[in-house]
């Protein structure tokens, strides 16, 4: 088993990087070739964070016929995925949760998934809680 000179990281590496080093010869003996290409792969440290009590907002066509009535629950919990640096300074505001009823057409009740617009780049959603939010919707009164 043969070693190399050690290969130096510092904060500063974040990108995969070749470079050459000299390798380590047990006492005695000679190596050939006396150098070699090393590749470095760096893994990056990726953390998650859970956002609670996230506003939800309803997204509606401005010109709708319909208007919210009932929002159930009107709050989210939100679990994003990132490099631990990028999240730790995160803020609530990053964060957008809402629920589409762009395509709703009538007044009811409706069962909707909450979704979740992520303004971090390099952060993904992993997970909205709950799954599952109630919009009822009614007829907006008609201006005259």
């Amino acid at each position: 088993e043969l070693q190399t000179e050690p290969v130096i990281l510092d904060k500063r590496t974040v990108e995969d990087f070749e470079c050459v080093s000299a390798v380590v010869a047990p006492e005695g003996l000679r190596v050939s070739p006396e150098k070699v290409k090393i590749q470095v792969e760096i893994y990056k440290k990726l953390d998650s964070r859970e956002f609670k009590s996230l506003p939800l907002r309803v997204l509606m066509p401005s010109a709708s016929p319909l208007s919210p009535r009932r929002l159930s629950p009107t709050n989210v919990d939100v679990s994003v995925q990132g490099l631990k640096s990028v999240i730790e300074t995160m803020a609530e505001d990053d964060l957008s949760a809402y629920v589409d009823a762009s395509s709703i057409k009538a007044s009811g009740t409706y069962s909707l998934r909450p979704e979740c617009h992520v303004g971090t780049p390099g952060v993904k959603l992993l997970k909205i809680s709950p799954d599952e939010i109630y919009l009822e919707l009614k007829d907006s009164p008609k201006e005259e």
